[in-house]
This record gives C-alpha cells, structure tokens and sequence, in this order.
C-alpha cells in the first residue's frame, strides 16, 4: 500500500527565512507490486525553490516556484526529495494579497491502475504585519508565510495519505459496499491543472465507478474490434479477386501498401488533434472548477468564521463537537461538488473521445472507398467488375455493422447485469454486517438486564452496581475492539489473497482465449493460402469468438465475486463466534459475582430463558430476512434480465426503424430535386452517413449523461428541499431568538445554550438533508431515457434540417452559375453591338459589310451548336444505356435477395397453413418494396440524365463564348482598339464591374497577355 509522508527540517543557516522541504513517497511492504510511473509536482506559489543536497537525479524545477519529480517505487522501498524554498521578493513581499491556496499533487500506476491526480485543495491565510521596526517587518512577513506553507504542506500530505488508504481498502475488496455511496462520501478528483492533466495521457475518465470503467473498456475495445474488422474484411474482398485472376499479386501489395499507409496518417493525424483539443478542454474546466470549487470554498470559511465566532465561549469539548458537525456538513458539500464537476467533466472529455472515435470511423471508410478505386485503377476492371466490387463492399460493410450493433447491444446488457448481481452482494454483506452487530448487541444486553435487576433487588450498594456497570461496559468495549481488530487483520489477508487469485484466474482464462483467438486467426490465414475467404463470414466468426469470450470473463468474475463474498462472510462470522464465546464467557463471570451478592437462581434462569428466546427469535428473524432478500434478489435479478432482453431486441429494432426512416428522409429530400449529379448525391449521402454515426450505441456516454441528467434531477429537488429547511430554519431561530429578547434572557447562558442546541440541530438537519433523498430510482431513470429519447429527436430535426440546407446550397450555386453565364452572355452582347457600331461610325465596316459578318458569324454558332447538340444526345444515350443496366443489375440483387427471403421462410414453417398466410404477406411486403425501388431508381435515372442537360448546357453556353471572345476579338484588330480604349469602353458599357473584372474580360479577349500585364501597359503607356 502507498503512502506518502512530508517534513519540514528547520534550517539553522544564518538566513532563518530559508527552510528544507522533505517530500517521502513510499511504497509499504504490505503492497504486492510496485508502483511506477509516480509523479509528484510541487506548487510553491509566490515561493522560491533552489536546489541544496538531497535532490534526485529525476527532479526537476519547470520554474521558480514548480518542483517536479518522477520515479518508479518498488514495494516496501520509499524515495525522497529534498530542497530549500524562500518566499519571493524581499521580505516575502510578492506572497500578495488573494493568494488562497499551494498545491502539492501525486499520481502513480499501480497493478495497472492509474491513481491519481491527487490534488487536495489546501487553503492559507496571509497576514502582513507592520511594524515601526524593520526587523519585525520582515521577520512576522516570513512567519506569517511559512507558517501558512508548513501547514499547507502537512494537509497535503495528510490528504494524499488518507486518500491512497481509502483506495487500497477499496481496491483491496472484491466485494465492495454500495458504490454510489461511497462516491458520495469520498468524492471524485476533478481536473485542477489542464498541464499535469495532459502529461497523465489522454485518458481522460478517472471514475471510482466500476460500471464506468468497466463501460468503457468495453466501449473503446469495442470500436477498435469494429474498425479492424472492416478494414480486414476489405483486404479479404480483394485477395478473393486476386485468387479469381482479376488483378495481380502486385496490385494487390501496392494497393495494401497505399492503403496501410493512409491509415498510419490518419491514426497520427487523429492523435496529434485529439490531444490537441482536449488540451483545450481542459483548460476549460480546470478554470470552472477552480471557480465552482473556489466559490464554495469561501462560502465555507465565512460559515467557519461565523460559527467560531457562535462558539468563542463555550466549553472546549462542546466547541470541538459543534465545529465537527460543521466540518461534516462542509466536507459531504465538497463531496457533493466534486462528485458532480468530476460527472460534468468525464462526461465532456467522452464526448470528445467519441467525436474522434467517429471521425477515425469515417476515416477509415473514405480511406477503403479510396482502396477500392486503387484496386480499380490498378486491376484495370471494367464497369461490370467494378460496380461488382463496390457493390460487394458495401454489402459486406453494412453487415459488419449490424453485427456490431447487436453485440454492442448484448454487451450492454451484460454490463447492466453484472453491475446487479455487484450491489446484490454488496448489499448481503452490508445485511450481514447488520446482523452481526444486532446479535452481539442482543448477547451483550443480558449483562445489563442482571445488572438493572441486581440494582432493583437492593441486594448491592449503588456504588458496587456501578462498578459492575462499569467493568461491564469496559468488558464489552474491549471484546468489540479485539473482534474488530481480529476481523480487519484477517479481512485484509483475506482481500489481498483473493484479489491475488481473482487476477490470477483472470489471467489464465485470458491467456487461453487469446490462444484460441491466435488460433482461429491462424486458421483463417491457412484458408486465403488456399482459395479466396468469404469476409463475412470470417468477421462472423470473428465476433461471435470475442462475444463468447466476453461472455466467459463475466461469467468468471461473478463466479469469483460470489466465491469471494461468501469467505468474507466465513471470515466475519468466525470473529463474531469468537466475540460469542467471550461475552458467554463474561455473562457467567458476572452471574457468579451477582449471586455472591444474593440474586437468586430463579430470578437468573428467568432472565437467561427470556434471553434464550430473544435470541432464538432473532435468528429466526434474521435468517428469514435473509432468506427473503435473497429471494428478492434472484426474482429481481431474473425479472431484469427479461428487461434488458426485452430492451435490448427493443433497441436493435429502433436503431433499425431509426435508419430507415432517415434513409426514407434523405430520399424524399433527394427526390424534391429535378435535377442532380451522382457525385452531388454521393455527397449528401456521405454528409447522412456521417451524421447517422453520432446517434450509434455508445455505451460510456449514454451512461454518463444518464448519471448527470439524474445528479441534475437530484440536485434540483436537494436544492428545493434545502431551501424549505433553510426558511424553517430561520423562522425556528428567529422565535428563539424574539422569545429570549421579549423576556430578557437574551444574555442568559441558558439561553445560549439552547441556541447552541438549536444549531447543532440544524446542522445534523442540513446534513441529513444532503444525504437522504426521497428518490425512486428505477422511476426516474426512466424519465430519464423519455428525456433522452426526446434530445435524439431533436437532433434527427436539426440534422434533417442540416441535410436540407446542404442541398439547398448545392442547388443554389448550381442557380448562380446559370446566373453567372447569363450575365456574362449579356456582357458579351453589350460589348458586340458596341463595337459594330464604333466600326460602323469610323467607316471601317459599312451596314452591309456588318451584316455579313454577323450572319457569318452566326452561321458559326449554328454550326457549332448542332455538333454539341448531337454530341450530347451521344452522350445521354450512352448514360442512359448504363443507368438502364445498373437498375436491372441491382434489380435483380433484389429479386434474388427476395427469394431467399421467401426461401427460407417456407423452409422454417411446420404448419402449412400459416406458412401460406406468412407467405401472402410477404409477397405483398416484397412488391411493396420492389414498386418503391424502381420508383426511386427511376427518380435517379431522371435526376442524373436532367443533370447532365443542366451541365451539358452550362458548357456549351461556356464554349459559345469562347467563341463570341474570338469574335470580338477579330473585331478589335479589325477596328485597331488599343488596350486602353478598350478598357474605357468597358468602363463605360460596365460601370458597376470592379477593376478585377473588367480586367477579366479583356483577358479573354487578349489571350496572349496576363491581366496585370494589362494593367500595367495602362498605367504606363508610354511603353506601348
């Protein structure tokens, strides 16, 4: 176990203000591994720090005022280090005023478990004296830092021992009390540093919960299985054509090679901007927590200061328990705050995770759609493989996905049960406990019940009843020390011995599952020596091994858990009996000496018999209550099982229904267009995709906002509920306080004694109120999924919304472009009548001479215009040729996919009768879907073929003024235009056009220069 300890050496040096810091790290022979990758980092705020003797070499001072260490720390070793610090400034004078805290901060990894950041807050107080004498100046500055600094350190250090010993007595039990409690009691570690965060590592989620952690383990294995599945299922796809002929080996390879490397770019380039990013996020909420943290803490010194100021004269043992209330409502609100920082902030840094998560799945796609054009392009496959290929591909891509979301499913609710069956056993044990002590409690009663009887018979002194009452209850006191003393030394031997096997057991069943795996991989990889592999059906059998295996761990930890708990209670129960024979042991002592003393047997046996029965019925009690709950618990735990069943075939069924109706949305937004491309298309479809990625499964965030929507639901009824205390709090005081006043008893000690009474009343009330809630859990979280499945709803409008704006803003530059050409055309004309008529006034051109050039001109265009014409009816037949076989092709995928439909539902029928009736039914259900088909290829088959009109049109319009630039530029030689002319005219005929554009006109006009030639000649036309 770790443990951390901190001194202050006095320094006897001839400058008093400089002190030796000793900070020990140490690892306590009772740990069984080492601890490694520690770090300890010392903020000594407006504090100086420079190295003397007994530094490390691995310490380091990142500033004035950092000290920072790492090491590594095997078990029963310890490290040291060892420095001088002197406040800042001369005389200490840059402590300034505000400063309010120091921090001194640990984290390690310990059995594979990062601990840490472990950050007590610690508070000081300065104070500057002045004083007429400069020594006194500056030697109370000192000892007003220092002091403060001392004691700093010392509850830091006090902090991080207390909470690495809370955590080895957690982490030590296999079977752990309620964990929502003890989050509660012990509070979380938020993010106070966004720099020491980030040198921790990426990972971000830092929950005693074990449904957290455990959540997201399986989460993030989970997306890594998926994305490697994919991509070897891509690589399987295209070994199967090599194997066929259709491309060579070295196609294949480079194709592979191009695609590995992309992959390694994208992993580089996702990590280097995730971290990034969460850097970012880190700096937010460390500054929100210092500031929520901050806020609360002041509220609390000012509560301090007010209740000292209460209790200045009162005895010292009343004053010690008041502030002790204080401190226990102060420190469950910290806790409280804590608990919710730490949820806001693991549930953002999640967020971000999942963000990128997605955005590598995306990637990875992009990147086998690019795979599969390379194995196009280097295979040189026709139109018929190719459109084979992709189509393979998606095919086998999708799959892959349902058969990810079903598992994810299933592991859900293997998560959600092995989280019941846990607190199933954490409440036995708590009701063992509970027993326990309510039977001791009973045995020892009987001494009691002789002694009241031995001081009603008056058989004994009352000083000689005391005596035996007080050897009584010093007897007690001491065999309920030695059994709690024996029960912890024997409960800690036990969890160390048990967490040791539980690994162990792990371990072993991991290491024969990965063999198993190696050896299914190694079987797949001896078939694609032999022939082509079919990727589905090796991802198949891919994921149900894993599931299996998942399957098999879970199995295995509750067998152990259950194992586990029940030499817990052996243990437990083994010191009770021996508490038992001892109290046995002093109930007959103290039957001997009261009969000496003239109580007589019968009065005895009437006693013990009465005793006997208690007893008898209490056992009786309890183990019917046991047997009760235990019931409870095998019926509940049998009844949820059917509920996550029930919701997890639900849930599949959503996600199903949710992306055919998205599917059945982008199509109707699709289909609203009289025009649009196949890449346009592919676009939109790309930008659904991506946005249907965001409302997939994901197990740890949806667990994470769930927690935080119910914290937001159990503070905003705590918040209500306190405030209804608070005004009747206040309301009780005040009539105190009036009543006192009215009757002159203001000053009485009597009277402040009974407020004394009143607020230490107050004070259990608060916290009473804080701890116990009046929450219906199971009834609330399902408010909490209503509300959840209305923030998807929400977010399927605004993406829908999003979906329809892209493509309205594709149509839209679609429009400005036939605006842009018009406009131009326009511009061209202005500009052709211009210049005939110039030519005409100058006498170069006569009318007639005009004319002519126009009809030749125009004759031209006509010409030009019927080649285009006939070029793109070539054109459209030629696509409509190939969109005509792409319909039949994917018709007939359909056709055939229907038959085995209808295939197999005739194979899977016994009765004749309901066969024919399922079969009806699905006759109907198929002609239904093939009618919506054509309809929809129909609707793409006229949608392209508009498309390529609108296109074809745009392009001839861009040709035809190509042409109307040459022919204005024939009639500018003709007329002798200089440049500048020309650009008058221009300026003339386009007073709105800027400077770049009229420039760009005259630049396809005058193919030979640049535009900033031009202008130049302009500005200078002395050198034309």
């Amino acid at each position: 176990m770790p443990s951390v300890h901190g001194h202050q050496l006095h320094d006897t040096s001839t400058r008093p203000e400089q002190v030796n810091i000793q900070f020990i790290l140490k690892n306590l022979g009772t740990s069984i591994g080492p601890l490694t990758s520690a770090y300890i980092e010392i903020d000594l705020a407006a504090g100086n720090a420079f190295w003397d003797s007994g530094v490390p070499s691995g310490a380091v001072k990142t500033d004035r005022s950092h000290v920072e260490y790492n090491t590594s720390i095997t078990a029963g070793a310890s490290e040291t280090i060892q420095f001088i610090a002197e406040p800042a400034g001369e005389g200490g004078v840059d402590m300034a005023e505000g400063l309010t805290y120091i921090t001194a901060s640990v984290y390690f990894t310990y059995l594979g478990t990062i601990y840490g950041h472990i950050l007590p807050l610690v508070c000081l107080e300065r104070d500057t004296v002045f004083e007429e004498s400069i020594v006194y100046q500056h030697g109370f500055t000192v000892l007003a830092f220092f002091a403060a600094f001392f004691a700093a350190i010392a509850l830091a250090i006090f902090g991080v021992w207390l909470f690495l010993y809370i955590r080895q007595r957690r982490r030590d039990a296999t079977v752990s009390p309620s964990e929502e409690r003890k989050m509660r009691d012990k509070g979380k570690k938020i993010v106070m540093d966004a720099k020491a965060a980030m040198r921790r590592g990426a990972n971000c989620i830092k929950d005693f919960s074990l449904d957290i952690l455990s959540t997201i383990h399986v989460d993030t294995e989970m997306e890594t299985e998926q994305n490697d599945a994919a991509v070897q299922a891509s690589f399987l796809l295209i070994q199967g054509l090599r194997h066929n002929g259709d491309i060579s080996k070295a196609a294949e390879d480079k194709a592979i090679s191009s695609m590995q490397n992309r992959l390694r770019e994208l992993d580089k380039k996702l990590e280097t901007e995730y971290k990034k990013e969460l850097e970012t996020v880190y700096i937010d909420i460390e500054a929100k927590n210092k500031e929520r943290l901050g806020d609360l803490l002041q509220k609390h010194k000012d509560q301090r200061q007010e209740a000292t100021r209460v209790v200045r004269d009162l005895p010292e043992m009343e004053k010690k328990q008041f502030m002790d209330l204080i401190d226990h409502e102060q420190q469950t609100e910290e806790n409280e705050l804590t608990y919710k920082l730490a949820l806001e902030q693991n549930t953002e840094a999640e967020k971000l995770r999942k963000e990128y998560a997605i955005r590598k799945r995306i990637g990875i796609k992009e990147i086998q759609q690019q795979y599969m054009e390379d194995v196009i392009d280097a295979g040189q496959l026709n139109m018929e493989k190719s459109e084979w290929l992709m189509k393979q591909h998606r095919q086998q891509q999708e799959e892959i996905h349902r058969k990810y979301d079903d598992e994810i499913s299933r592991q859900r609710m293997n998560l959600d049960e092995k989280l019941a069956r846990r607190r199933a056993l954490a409440l036995a044990s708590e009701t063992q406990e509970d027993d326990n002590t309510e039977t001791l409690n009973s045995l020892a009663s009987v001494q009691l019940a002789l002694i009241a009887k031995l001081r009603r018979s008056s058989m004994a002194s009352p000083d000689q009843v005391d005596g035996h009452l007080n050897q009584v209850q010093t007897d007690l006191h001491a065999v309920k020390d030695r059994m709690n003393s024996e029960k912890e030394a024997k409960q800690h031997d036990l969890f160390k011995r048990l967490s040791q096997a539980k690994q162990k057991a792990l371990a072993e069943k991991m290491n024969q599952q990965a063999s198993e795996l190696n050896k299914y991989i190694a079987s797949s990889k001896s078939q694609q020596t032999e022939g082509p592999v079919d990727p589905v059906s090796y991802v198949d059998g891919l994921v149900s091994l894993k599931s299996r295996h998942r399957k098999e761990l879970c199995v295995l930890e509750n067998e152990l858990d259950e194992a586990h708990a029940r030499e817990l209670e052996s243990v437990r129960l083994q010191a009770v009996n021996t508490a038992k024979d001892e109290l046995e042991a002093l109930e007959r002592a103290l039957i001997e000496k009261i009969k000496t003393e003239g109580v007589s047997d019968s009065v005895i046996e009437k006693i013990l018999t009465e005793h006997k029965k208690t007893m008898s019925d209490l056992n009786a009690r309890q183990m019917a209550n046991r047997q009760n709950q235990e019931s409870r618990l095998k019926d509940e735990l049998a009844r949820r099982k059917r509920e996550w069943e029930e919701r997890r075939l639900t849930e599949r069924q959503e996600q199903q229904d949710l992306r055919e109706h998205e599917a059945e949305v982008v199509d109707k937004l699709l289909g609203s267009q009289v025009a649009f491309s196949e890449q346009e298309r592919d676009r939109i479809l790309k930008e659904h995709e991506k946005q249907m990625v965001m409302f997939e499964n994901s197990l740890t965030l949806n667990k994470l906002r769930q927690k935080q929507m119910m914290e937001e639901k159990i503070a905003q009824r705590r918040a209500r509920q306190m405030e209804d205390l608070q005004q009747k709090q206040n309301t009780e005081l005040v009539k105190h306080r009036k009543y006192a006043e009215n009757n002159g008893e203001e000053s009485d000690e009597e009277t402040h004694s009974r407020e004394m009474q009143l607020l230490k009343k107050h004070a259990e009330q608060r916290i009473a109120a804080i701890q116990a809630i009046d929450f219906n859990i199971e009834a609330e979280a399902e408010e909490v999924r209503i509300e959840m499945t209305k923030e998807r709803a929400l977010l399927l409008k605004d993406q829908e919304e999003r979906l329809g704006a892209l493509i309205a803003s594709l149509q839209m530059n679609k429009a400005r472009e036939v605006a842009r050409i018009e406009e131009q055309q326009k511009a061209i004309n202005s500009l052709k009548a211009n210049l005939m008529d110039d030519l005409n006034a100058r006498g170069i051109l006569s009318t007639p001479e005009c004319e002519k050039v126009l009809n030749v001109h125009k004759e031209e265009q006509e010409r030009l215009s019927h080649k285009l014409d006939g070029q793109r009816a070539k054109q459209e037949q030629m696509l409509k040729n190939k969109l005509q076989e792409r319909l039949a092709q994917r018709e007939n995928t359909m056709l055939q996919r229907q038959e085995n439909e209808m295939r197999i539902l005739m194979e899977s029928s016994n009765n004749k009768t309901s066969a024919n009736i399922r079969r009806v039914i699905l006759i109907h259900k198929q002609m239904v879907q093939m009618e919506k088909f054509r309809n929809k290829m129909e609707r793409e088959i006229s949608q392209t073929l508009e498309n390529t009109k609108r296109d074809f049109e745009i392009q001839k319009q861009h040709i035809f003024q190509e042409q109307e630039m040459k022919f204005l530029a024939g009639l500018v030689r003709i007329g002798h235009l200089s440049r500048n002319e020309l650009i008058d005219v221009l300026h003339m005929l386009f007073p709105g056009k800027t400077e770049e554009s009229i420039l760009e006109i005259l630049s396809k006009i005058y193919q030979e220069e640049s535009p900033l030639n031009w202008k130049e000649n302009r500005d200078h036309p002395d050198k034309q």
